[in-house]
C-alpha cells in the first residue's frame, strides 16, 4: 500500500502519529510530496524521521524551495512571518540537509499517478475560484484527466465519499 504524505512542516509529534497510524494500515511505500522542515518546530528531527522511510520517493514543495528563493511578493505582515519561519529552519538545518532538500524534484510521474506540490503550474498555485469579469466566482478545474485517480479511490471503502467529493457529484 502506498502512503502519501504532504506539508510535515516540521512537527515531528504529529508525523509519529500518522506514521503509526500507517503502519496499522499496511503503508510499505511512500510518496513524499514536499513542505518537510520548514515552519516547524523540529526540521532537522522530522527530515531524520523522514529518512528512514522505506521504499520513499521525494518531490520538493515550495517549503523546500523557498529555503534558497524566499518569497518576496506577499504581504509585508506574511513576508514578515514566513521569512522569519525559514530562517529558523535555515539556522537548524545542516547545508548539506539544505542542498539534498532543494534539489529534489519537482514532480514524480509514477505507474498509478503524477504527483506535485500544490500545482503542475507554480507550486503555490491553488485552484481557489476566481472572480470573473461579471463579479461571479468561477471554480478553476484542473485540466489533467481525474478518472485514474478516481478509479483507483473506488477501490476503498472509503473511496466513493472521496470521489464525489472531487467529482462534485459528476460520474
Amino acid at each position: 500500500m502506498l502512503g502519501v504524505l504532504y506539508d510535515v512542516h516540521g512537527n515531528l509529534p504529529a508525523l509519529e502519529a500518522v506514521l503509526a497510524e500507517a503502519e496499522r494500515e499496511g503503508v510499505e511505500e511512500w510518496l513524499l510530496g514536499g513542505d518537510y522542515c520548514a515552519f516547524g518546530p523540529g526540521p532537522v528531527e522530522t527530515l531524520a524521521r523522514l529518512r528512514e522511510l522505506p521504499n520513499a520517493t521525494w518531490i520538493r514543495g515550495n517549503g523546500e524551495r523557498w529555503l534558497v528563493d524566499p518569497p518576496q511578493d506577499l504581504p509585508e505582515e506574511t513576508l514578515e512571518f514566513i521569512h522569519a519561519a525559514l530562517a529558523s529552519s535555515i539556522a537548524q538545518l545542516p547545508a548539506a540537509d539544505i542542498d539534498w532538500l532543494i534539489g529534489l524534484p519537482a514532480f514524480a510521474d509514477r505507474e498509478d499517478a503524477f504527483y506535485c506540490h500544490g500545482s503542475p503550474r507554480p507550486d503555490v498555485d491553488s485552484f481557489a475560484p476566481e472572480l470573473r469579469d461579471d463579479g461571479q466566482l468561477a471554480s478553476r478545474r484542473t485540466e489533467y484527466d481525474t478518472a485514474p485517480a478516481v478509479a483507483k479511490m473506488r477501490e476503498h471503502d472509503w473511496g466513493e465519499r472521496v470521489a464525489q467529493r472531487l467529482l462534485k457529484g459528476r460520474d
